[in-house]
Formats: structure tokens, C-alpha cells, sequence
């Protein structure tokens, strides 16, 4: 992982390096006392969230990799005399770190695109990390990881809305009585096929006909009205115009409005 204040703060350098605006650099990464002095920003840490960066783990592989580091002149990059073709290597082993790593920033939409843009440069072209110097701290951008993973997120937030519209139907059916279910479930048969919408108005594909006739024999002056409520929304759109201007519905509606004592 690499700590999200870590992120922020390489971007933010390479940012200032290539002058980026001081106000733009405020709204991205924070301003202190300085920047505040030199900006119309009030101090602050930021209009936008620079989260972790999480290894993603991907099939037959891992995080960490084994490395050898030699060392050719030892003495005199610790300033001791000078370099010579007679130094012997010293070889070292050290752990280094492979694969992808997940980068999000969160806030305002316009903002966000410049601050990835930011970022990518900077993995690019000034790395993150110790040991730049020697090559470590580049990356470049896995597209197609990337579109994966922005896949399944997608589809994680489906299935969760998905599973939160389904408790939500279910808390709502628990409280309907038999004959208000009947009408529930036709209105969720109409969500799940909006073609009626588009059809010949003379062809009664989901069956509102039918129900009307069914609603027509019920006693119960609530399940009616509740019948009639469904009806008022739902059969001007499959009527392509109000129930008043259509004789036939009118007249059902009224019927139905005189059963539950609206009329």
C-alpha cells in the first residue's frame, strides 16, 4: 500500500516543479500559511480526497520481489578516497516491489480529471518512492487491468442497488394487503418491460384491460383506491394521452372512483 498523503505530496511536487497555478495547486493538494499568503485560498488541506493505493493482487503473483544491488565503489560513495577500476562489487540483497497498484481521488468531477492527469505524469516522469534514481517508483498505466476493475466495481454497485431495491420492495409487500400485491407486482411487471410504452395503444400487451376488470370486484374501498392511484399513472403513458380524453378509461376510472366512495 502506499499511503495516500504520500500520493498527494509527490504529486503535489511535481505539480509546483512544472509551475502549475498556485490557486489550482490550493483547490488539488491544500493550502498552508505560505500558499494561503500568495492565493485567494484560505488555508486548507484540500478540495479533494487522495486515497491509499492498494496492490492488486493478481494471478501467479506477488507484491514483493527479490533483488541484487552491487555496489562498485563503496568507499567512495560513502566519501572515503575515489573510485577505481580495482574496487571489488559488493553485491546486496534487497526486496523490491512488482505488479499494479489501484490509485483513486475523490471529489468534484472537473478537478478529479486534472489531479489523475497529474498523477499519471508524475508516475511517469518523476516516480514515486525512494530510489528513483535507479528506476524504482515508475509506472504506466494498465488499461486493461484498469477496465476490469472499473467493470466489476460497476457491477458491485449493481448488484447492491439491486439487493437494496429488492428489501426495500420486500419491506413495502409486507405491509399491502393481498389485493394491493396484485397491484404491486403489475406495476414491477411494467418496470421490467417499458416496450408497452412504445406500442399501439389498441393492443392491451400488459393487460391493464384485464385488471380493470379484476379491481372492478373487489369490496374493499382502500384496495380500489389503490388500484385507481396505479391506474392514473400508469395508463396515460401506455395511452399516449390523459384518461379524461380516452371515453373507455373514464368511464372505468369512474366506476372504480364510485365503488370507493370517491364519487
Amino acid at each position: 500500500m502506499i499511503a495516500g498523503s504520500s500520493v498527494k505530496g509527490s504529486v503535489r511536487a511535481y505539480a509546483e516543479s512544472i509551475g502549475l497555478d498556485k490557486q489550482y495547486i490550493a483547490v488539488l493538494f491544500g493550502a498552508d500559511d505560505e500558499l494561503a499568503k500568495l492565493s485567494t485560498m484560505p488555508e486548507s488541506a484540500g478540495y479533494l480526497v487522495w486515497h491509499d493505493a492498494w496492490w492488486v493482487p493478481e494471478v501467479n503473483n506477488k507484491p514483493f520481489v527479490g533483488e541484487i544491488v552491487t555496489v562498485h565503489h563503496q568507499d567512495y560513495y560513502a566519501g572515503n578516497g575515489s573510485a577505481t577500476d580495482f574496487d571489488s562489487p559488493i553485491p546486496n540483497q534487497q526486496l523490491a516491489v512488482q505488479g499494479s497498484f489501484y490509485f483513486v481521488v475523490e471529489g468534484d468531477t472537473n478537478w478529479v480529471s486534472l489531479a489523475i492527469e497529474l498523477l499519471r505524469k508524475t508516475l511517469q516522469q518523476q516516480g514515486i518512492g525512494s530510489k528513483r534514481a535507479a528506476g524504482y517508483g515508475f509506472m504506466t498505466p494498465n488499461t486493461e487491468l484498469n477496465n476490469k476493475l472499473v467493470k466489476q466495481l460497476k457491477e458491485d454497485k449493481e448488484r447492491e442497488e439491486k439487493e437494496q431495491a429488492t428489501t426495500k420492495l420486500q419491506a413495502v409487500m409486507s405491509s399491502l394487503t393481498d389485493n394491493q400485491k396484485i397491484i404491486q407486482e403489475f406495476v414491477i411487471k411494467l418496470s421490467q418491460n417499458t416496450t408497452w410504452q412504445n406500442g399501439n395503444a389498441g393492443s392491451d400487451v400488459m393487460g391493464f384491460g384485464q385488471l380493470a376488470k379484476t379491481v372492478e370486484s373487489w369490496s374493499d374501498a382502500s384496495d380500489i383506491q389503490f388500484a385507481i392511484k396505479m391506474f392514473e399513472e400508469q395508463v396515460p403513458k401506455w395511452l399516449k394521452k390523459p384518461i379524461k380524453e380516452n371515453k373507455n378509461w373514464k368511464e372505468r376510472i369512474n366506476i372504480l372512483k364510485r365503488k370507493a366512495g370517491l364519487l
